[in-house]
């Protein structure tokens, strides 16, 4: 296939380039004497129109795409190592705006690279050094207007910068494999929290934990027997713990989803289905899926006042999961007429800054032993 390849792009350079293999299924392609970056943009073009073609190998159609990083110059550049580093840093720029395109490299992109190294290095640092703390925001029982259990948050307790947001550091944590490590500290850090809260407030015994399982979590080799571990010699019951794994998460790979979702669901594990709406899912499968909760994205909470197409898309996720004998939690409620609105929709749950804010393990606490009602 890369002989293929090479020999494609061969037929479209001139005599006086360079075309090299970097190594799996890079190449370099050294163009001397063009004189602006739209030149350079015109002959990726070409390759791209040159591969746009399938290829046969061994009786089979083969179809590629390429993201290509450009770099022109060289000035201001002292090696060559620095333009295959520079062209390097364009190419995955490239590849995250939905590759298949070509981008041309600028100070930012160094500049960006430079701060993306730094907070990888700083991640890997944070999970080696336990930096990582819970917070917990309250989810409502809208029946009753009682606390019904706990999402549990991570948040980075940065030792320079204090608390880090989630979107700050998570999507990076998620490229890296990271994930994989905060996710299996979150839990057991909320399963021991969850215990020590029904000990102490008896009222309580019947508290849940919601916790999120990552794609690549769930990707993990025995990922069902350590959370079942996890949850063991926690001592809580495991129907109080709720998974949430995300909507898009669940249709990557739904045959591998669904044997690890009837694995949780054959532990008594309680799952939920969350950023419901956004991800695109094939509705002729949901019924296959061992879910027990709706999660309504907040996106479509928040503005369903404002938006009569949000508000008939709420409206028709609350009959799906009714239909389907579900339950419905409603995320990012901010307002009390958004309150009043999802009880007269029959929803059951709701969680958002109108109930609470993320909090810290003891004010969690605070409010728990308040037990307050909203009404």
């Amino acid at each position: 296939m890369i002989m293929y390849f090479a020999w494609r792009i061969g037929q479209i350079i001139r005599p006086e380039d360079t075309l090299a293999r970097l190594g799996g299924d890079e190449f370099t392609l050294l163009l001397p004497g063009l004189s602006s970056p739209e030149e350079s943009l015109s002959v990726a073009e070409s390759i791209r129109d040159a591969l746009a073609e399938p290829f046969e190998v061994e009786d089979q159609e083969l179809f590629v795409t390429t993201s290509i990083g450009i770099v022109t110059g060289p000035e201001g550049v002292s090696s060559s190592d620095e333009l295959v580093r520079d062209a390097e840093t364009a190419m995955y720029r490239a590849k995250a705006q939905g590759r298949a395109r070509a981008v041309v490299f600028d100070e930012n992109m160094h500049r960006d690279a430079s701060e993306r190294l730094k907070m990888e290095t700083d991640l890997t640092k944070a999970v080696e050094n336990g930096e990582f703390v819970p917070f917990y925001q309250p989810i409502i029982d809208l029946r009753t207007g009682r606390i019904n259990g706990f999402e549990a948050l991570i948040r980075w307790q940065h030792p320079v910068e204090g608390i880090v947001p989630p979107g700050a550091f998570i999507p990076l944590a998620e490229e890296t494999g990271l994930i994989v490590p905060m996710g299996k500290f979150v839990l057991q850090a909320a399963s021991r929290q969850l215990r020590i809260w029904q000990e102490r407030y008896p009222a309580f015994s019947n508290l849940t934990m919601s916790v999120n399982l990552s794609v690549e979590q769930m990707k993990t080799d025995g990922i069902v027997a350590q959370l079942t571990e996890v949850i063991r010699d926690s001592g809580i019951r495991p129907e109080l713990i709720k998974i949430e794994i995300t909507e898009s998460g669940i249709m990557e790979n739904m045959d591998y989803a669904l044997h690890v979702l009837k694995s949780f669901e054959a532990q008594n594990i309680r799952l939920s289905i969350d950023d419901f709406g956004t991800g695109y899912s094939s509705l002729s499968h949901l019924h296959s899926f061992p879910f027990h909760f709706l999660k309504v994205d907040r996106s479509f909470v928040g503005d369903m006042e404002d938006k009569r197409e949000n508000m008939e898309i709420v409206k028709t996720i609350m009959s799906l999961a009714h239909s389907l004998d579900k339950h419905v939690i409603a995320e990012g409620v901010e307002e009390h007429s958004q309150l009043s609105l999802l009880k007269a929709l029959g929803c059951e749950y709701g969680q958002g800054f109108y109930f609470s804010k993320p909090l810290p393990a003891p004010e969690a606490e605070a409010m728990l032993a308040e037990n307050p009602l909203w009404t």
